[in-house]
């Protein structure tokens, strides 16, 4: 447990390493106990002291990191965090991340595939609708980020008015914020009367 010398390494296994260890959903400890270090392994590179072993110096990192995560998700989904509550929002994120590890540098991007994720999570089958609400929480999110158009203007209409050929052959697109899907229940309800959801009231209503 102390510190040896050992070969150095490159920068960049040494990253990949970090990056490795940090990112690790089920946390340092559990990861690094399960021998599944990659090579080259690198735990003996980190410092070592006394009041601060190897693996604790990582976890400081590494809870900071799932953290921002957790934070990130729970404003992103924020009426499904309010339905499950702190504990089984932060272990459904924990398996998500497991299943679908981020690989964007924009932490904006964590969430994209959690709708799909929860389709087929075990967990739903006790609240089924929420990969729908999820869905639709994430549908408002790109809603929100999606690049401006300009609308159509009452004199480029004018000219298909004059012009029934034109007409004919135009497509008229969907502005990118407009989203159009199927869900199984009835969602946008729960959205509408997101001020009054929380996890003790959804599981009395009839959703």
């Amino acid at each position: 447990n102390k510190n040896i010398k050992i070969p150095p390494a490159k920068l960049i296994q040494l990253q990949s390493w970090l990056k490795w260890a940090i990112t690790q959903s089920q946390g340092v400890y559990p990861a690094v106990s399960a021998c599944a270090e990659p090579n080259p392994r690198c735990l003996q590179r980190i410092r070592y002291t006394a009041l601060l072993n190897r693996k604790r110096r990582l976890s400081i990192y590494s809870n900071a990191y799932f953290e921002r995560l957790v934070e990130s998700l729970s404003k992103d989904f924020e009426i499904l965090y309010k339905i499950l509550e702190e504990s089984s929002f932060r272990k459904i994120v924990r398996d998500y991340l497991n299943a679908y590890p981020s690989t964007s540098t924009n932490i904006g991007e964590v969430g994209r595939y959690l709708p799909k994720f929860l389709r087929n999570y075990s967990f739903t089958s006790k609240i089924p609708f929420l990969a729908d609400l999820a869905k639709l929480e994430w549908a408002l999110i790109e809603a929100f980020y999606a690049n401006d158009v300009l609308p159509l203007d009452q004199n480029t209409l004018r000219k298909f008015a004059r012009n029934e050929q034109a007409l004919i052959g135009a497509k008229i697109k969907l502005d990118p914020s407009v989203h159009l899907f199927c869900l199984q229940w009835p969602v946008d309800d729960i959205w509408r009367k997101r001020e009054f959801v929380s996890g003790t009231k959804i599981k009395q209503s009839r959703y």
